[in-house]
């Protein structure tokens, strides 16, 4: 089964009006998150939200099923605005055991965005049509002064769990 995305144009956060609605990420461990990459070469990777749970949950479902039947993660990039899944039919009483859905106000999810370097696409509706799932929604750019970052890579770097390569440090 293939999903089509229709990118929408680009808005600004405070132009969405949704703040205090929540969002739903998909997550596979506890310190990573369901992300696309855009064909659009001007984006970064983006963190995939959800405005209603029943389309996260939809999603998680199709993932897992991708999972258990290719024996591998989907592809994480967009070509042409579509990307291929393995969704089939959807059996309510399969239990997804990969997969967690987390809920998110937009504020929070920002941070983690940022935190993380990555842009956020909000999908506001997935619909199936045809064998096919077309999903809606925005693209979100998020940005911080570069210096920001460099501040947050120099503070991973000098952590003790950052396995430093022999001569790294040598000038």
């Amino acid at each position: 089964m293939t999903a089509v995305i229709v990118k929408p144009p680009r808005v600004e956060t405070s132009q969405t009006n949704q703040k205090n609605r929540r969002l739903y990420t998909l997550h596979s461990h506890s310190n990573d998150v369901f992300a696309w990459r855009l064909d659009d070469q001007r984006l970064k990777m983006a963190t995939v939200a959800f405005r209603r749970k029943h389309d996260a949950t939809l999603m998680a479902y199709m993932i897992e099923r991708h999972v258990k039947r290719e024996n591998k993660w989907p592809d994480v990039l967009m070509v042409d605005n579509s990307f291929s899944i393995f969704g089939g039919r959807i059996d309510r009483s399969e239990v997804n055991s990969l997969i967690e859905v987390r809920s998110w106000n937009m504020d929070s999810l920002q941070v983690f965005c940022i935190d993380a370097y990555l842009d956020l696409i909000v999908l506001k509706d997935i619909r199936e049509t045809n064998n096919k799932y077309n999903l809606s929604g925005e693209v979100i750019k998020l940005s911080i002064p570069e210096e920001m970052y460099a501040l947050k890579i120099a503070e991973l770097y000098n952590r003790p769990s950052f396995v430093k390569e022999p001569g790294l440090d040598e000038e």
